[in-house]
């Protein structure tokens, strides 16, 4: 059985070897952002690398026996000084080589989300995938231009649909979205009264209005096919009423086939305005929580902080995981309104059993609310 220490030692491992006791660590997964990264640093004496230690090779991250990530070596940087040698090594997961390489220009009818997946994404060394939606629209037409990257050919088609691809840790590609009814995985508390009950470090909590808008408006057109005309002059809008400044936005689409698909993208796009409202992010000790589950996008968490009177469950968006030689082992986490993010992709009474027909008070910056759909 492992030792406490050995589960939680953070290791790269490359060809088949585990390394461990690095200087310094910093692992960042962030659901919002394409690529996870990492970045392993050590101070050595001079010894060399071992060869399999190269830019390009594959590699796992662990925490004890756990894996965390899986992709490849992007960078080696050897620094040579008076007393030591420095090397650091950094890379990201799987999805960067969706952001480096161009998907393959075609245009076809009748295509779905899984039809780009399987051309722009398993060449490129992504062999799982996983589509969580209830229903899958058809689109009557798709072009891929030259150029655009693997990533955004996926991003975008998932995008219209209402969803959002991010990587497993296992390398599986999943497009789908968040399950707001997973209980949460911890309770955070800071109190000052009650000094006894703290398990975090800090807790900072940023409110903007940079990237809110008041009213999104999608324009959109569908194109024709054998069977039908295409649709011309498609358009939604929503409005967030948490937002009192006028601050309209305009966004158009290409691959909205229908007035729904462009309703769906716009109310998605809405709810990312009103994601980047709210923001708290919490320092804790070690990489787990007191149940023994390692921190992951996703979790949903209570978060008690009596100076800012706050009490409720927020969505886990962004972990980074740090440490090293001599340091102790800590956490950071970036926490959203709950129930908000991708809140449209997959109806949470097919996943978690709450009955049709209620409705979610809004508790944060404000309430997102279908006003316009022709």
């Amino acid at each position: 059985m492992p030792t406490r220490a050995d589960n939680e030692a953070v290791s790269l491992v490359v060809g088949g070897k585990l390394h461990s006791n690095w200087s310094r660590y910093d692992i960042d997964s962030d659901l919002m952002k394409a690529a996870d990264g990492w970045t392993f640093e050590l101070f050595t004496g001079g010894e060399a690398l071992p060869d399999s230690v190269q830019e390009g090779a594959s590699m796992e991250v662990h925490v004890g026996r756990e894996r965390v990530m899986v992709g490849f070596i992007d960078d080696i940087v050897e620094t040579d000084r008076r007393e030591n040698l420095s090397v650091s090594i950094t890379g990201r997961d799987l999805v960067g080589q969706l952001l480096d390489c161009s998907a393959p220009i075609f245009a076809a009818n009748q295509v779905t989300l899984e039809n780009i997946i399987k051309q722009a994404v398993l060449p490129l060394g992504i062999q799982r995938y996983r589509i969580e939606a209830e229903h899958m629209q058809r689109h009557d037409r798709v072009a891929i231009d030259p150029g655009i990257s693997a990533w955004d050919a996926v991003r975008e088609a998932a995008e219209v649909a209402g969803l959002w691809p991010w990587l497993e840790p296992d390398g599986t590609l999943v497009v789908g979205g968040p399950d707001y009814t997973r209980p949460p995985v911890a309770t955070l508390i800071l109190s000052r009264s009650q000094p006894e009950k703290n398990n975090v470090i800090s807790i900072s909590r940023t409110r903007s209005m940079a990237d809110r808008a008041s009213e999104i408006t999608v324009l959109a057109q569908g194109h024709g096919t054998g069977q039908a005309e295409g649709q011309h002059a498609i358009k939604a809008k929503v409005r967030d009423r948490g937002v009192s400044l006028y601050r309209p936005r305009i966004v158009t689409c290409g691959d909205a086939d229908n007035a729904e698909m462009a309703n769906t993208y716009a109310r998605k796009l809405q709810a990312d305005s009103r994601l980047n409202g709210l923001t708290l992010q919490v320092e804790l000790p070690g990489h787990r929580t007191e149940s023994g589950q390692l921190w992951k996008p996703g979790q949903r968490v209570v978060l008690q902080w009596e100076t800012k009177g706050v009490h409720g469950v927020f969505f886990l968006v962004q972990r980074k995981l740090l440490g090293g030689r001599g340091q102790a082992r800590h956490t950071q986490l970036t926490l959203k309104e709950d129930g908000v993010w991708q809140v449209f992709a997959i109806p949470q009474d097919k996943r978690g059993g709450k009955r049709k027909g209620r409705k979610k008070k809004a508790t944060g910056p404000g309430e997102i609310v279908d006003v316009e759909r022709y």
